[in-house]
């Protein structure tokens, strides 16, 4: 998160896709702790890559309900990246190209 702040980031990108299961101390840290913290941040826009597992899409849609309290961030869920791209950059495609490129190079590390 300080990195979103100390660039003053308003749209996040999370792949969620090959999250391991959370237990329930991981949903009650998210919505207790971890909510607060990100709402101020300011994010605006989130795009989410939908987890694999249908356990971990409950426990995310839980704590995004949870989240509502604490802010009005438009959240979207995706099936893949191009597409969450597609969105927050409003389908500016040199944008997207580059974003994408990135994105690429970090997985591959």
């Amino acid at each position: 998160m300080a990195a979103s702040r100390d660039h003053s980031v308003t749209q996040w990108l999370a792949d969620l896709s090959t999250m391991s299961p959370l237990g329930i101390n991981e949903q009650q840290w998210l919505s207790e702790n971890w909510l607060v913290q990100f709402a101020a941040l300011g994010i605006h826009r989130i795009a989410l890559i939908e987890p694999n597992s249908l356990h971990n899409q409950l426990v995310i849609e839980s704590v995004l309900a949870d989240g509502r309290r604490y802010t009005h961030a438009d959240i979207q869920f995706f099936a893949d990246v191009p597409a969450a791209l597609d969105w927050l950059t409003m389908s500016d495609a040199g944008v997207i190209e580059t974003l994408e490129q990135e994105w690429q190079a970090v997985l591959a590390g």
